[in-house]
């Protein structure tokens, strides 16, 4: 009975006889000198005491899959047995629909497997009063009994009923009690990291014994088989394809509209659909915790001319190597917290982060450029960073100060480097000035013009902030015996 129910729960509706399934034995043969007793056998269970109190009701927890696990579960198969025979009102907390859908599921598959066993036990009975006295209080009358056996015990139906016994005993039998594949998976991703349990694990599982041995002898080559082309697949993403694990190559594609262990209404479209979504959730979650990262990090440094700014509004972008007022194009303003990453790049202290809708001047070099956006007109379209003095937001300009790099070289290489980002002439490091050829590559990105490449051989205060940062160097102290623009 309880092996029955679980067979039930993965899907299979002629799953009743088990009796096909069990390995022989002595039990029940009378030997010389012993008396045999009958072993005690429980009916089938009752339930009574879930449907007690109505206002307590049973909660139920659901995988993604649509499947129902953990302790109410368990509760839930049991009671499923008695329902669909006694139609006893319902005790449990099923609040959305594809909930109850799921139930009804399962519900017609038990439905079915009492039937069926019902069946196994009217062709076992010898006479016609063993038939009447299996008769269940439900039917209403002995006539509709007797056509309903009859229907069961005509040649054609033993025919077909034979032959698909014959197919199940080429089933492999699972080891999971009234587990089941689906509970299984969740206790053993409980246990362990979730993304180290592929689903040829939990087929292993499912159909070996606690101590290793397949479940039954015939299949251990078979079992020893998925066993060693699963740990061979576990570095590779074939693992987690249910069309290339190694269940499916030992044991042959599954057939349409289903997939192996994953009970009711798991098709590989379906699954299919499932991890993408689930892949896309897990990107989208880690995109929320960084930006909240952000956020944290950002009130405790934002700029003092913050406060005026909005997201979105149109802003002018100004020549940043002129000391005169050019526009050079035109933006939208994003964000000027110093922790906003641009390419995982923070902008840093006394910038902006601008989105380029058009270039004016289409040679314009970029404050920062990269590797493959050089000038403004690349940048048209991409987010890019910006002196917060070099841009106009919202008809409110900000005050032009003189911020260029004007180095001069002279008769010696040793040169002191001041703080950009202070109006005062701050000393933050030495160096020694290696050139100002404007397609000089620096951290592979052109020097540009207006500007020049040190090499740091000293830093007097760490924590201050590069001109063009990167995303192994943020801060002049991580620059020492490295060269900067």
């Amino acid at each position: 009975m309880v092996e029955d129910e679980v067979l039930n729960e993965e899907g299979n509706v002629e799953v009743s006889n088990a009796q096909d399934d069990e390995i022989p034995s002595n039990e029940g043969v009378e030997l010389p000198g012993e008396e045999v007793k009958e072993k005690n056998r429980r009916g089938p269970t009752k339930m009574r005491r879930v449907a007690e109190n109505p206002n307590e009701k049973v909660a139920v927890t659901f995988t993604d899959f649509g499947e129902h696990v953990g302790p109410g579960s368990v509760t839930l198969s049991s009671f499923l047995g008695p329902l669909v025979r006694e139609h006893v009102p319902g005790r449990f907390n099923l609040q959305e629909e594809w909930h109850k859908a799921v139930i009804f599921k399962q519900l017609g598959s038990l439905w079915r497997a009492g039937k069926s066993r019902l069946v196994s036990q009217v062709r076992a009975a010898k006479t016609a009063a063993e038939r009447l006295k299996l008769k269940p209080s439900n039917v209403p009358s002995i006539q509709m009994w007797n056509t309903w056996v009859r229907s069961k015990t005509t040649s054609s139906f033993t025919e077909i009923s034979n032959r698909y016994r014959e197919l199940r005993k080429n089933q492999i039998p699972h080891t999971t009690s009234r587990k089941g594949m689906i509970r299984l998976a969740y206790y053993m991703k409980k246990e362990s990291r979730p993304e180290k349990v592929s689903w040829s694990k939990v087929w292993i599982a499912g159909h070996t014994h606690a101590d290793g041995r397949p479940v039954k002898p015939q299949y251990a080559e078979t079992i020893e088989q998925i066993q060693s082309l699963d740990s061979q697949m576990d570095s590779t993403s074939a693992a987690d394809n249910i069309r290339e694990d190694a269940v499916t190559k030992i044991l042959g594609k599954d057939k349409p509209g289903r997939v192996r262990g994953f009970g009711r209404g798991i098709t590989a479209t379906k699954l299919a659909f499932l991890q993408s979504r689930d892949a896309k959730i897990a990107d989208m979650a880690s995109e929320i915790e960084e930006l909240k990262g952000m956020k944290t990090n950002g009130e405790t440094e934002t700029s003092e001319t913050s406060a005026g700014f909005k997201e979105g509004v149109r802003v002018q972008i100004l020549d940043w190597f002129e000391s005169e007022d050019v526009v050079v194009g035109e933006g939208e303003f994003c964000s000027d917290e110093p922790m906003y990453k641009i390419g995982r790049v923070p902008i840093g202290p006394n910038a902006v982060a601008v989105i380029v809708k058009s270039a004016l001047i289409s040679e314009a070099f970029l404050w920062r450029p990269t590797t493959d956006v050089l000038s403004l007109e690349d940048a048209v379209g991409c987010k890019v960073a910006w002196p917060i003095n070099k841009v106009v937001l919202d008809r409110n300009p900000l005050a032009s100060q003189d911020v260029s790099m004007q180095h001069k070289e002279g008769e010696t290489r040793r040169c002191k480097i001041y703080d950009w980002t202070s109006e005062e002439e701050e000393v933050i490091a030495e160096g020694l000035l290696c050139s100002s050829n404007s397609k000089e590559m620096v951290n592979n990105i052109p020097l540009g013009p207006n500007a020049v490449s040190i090499e740091v051989v000293k830093v007097f205060k760490d924590n201050a902030h590069l001109w063009r940062p990167t995303a192994e160097m943020y801060l002049i102290g991580d620059a020492i015996n490295e060269k900067i623009a």
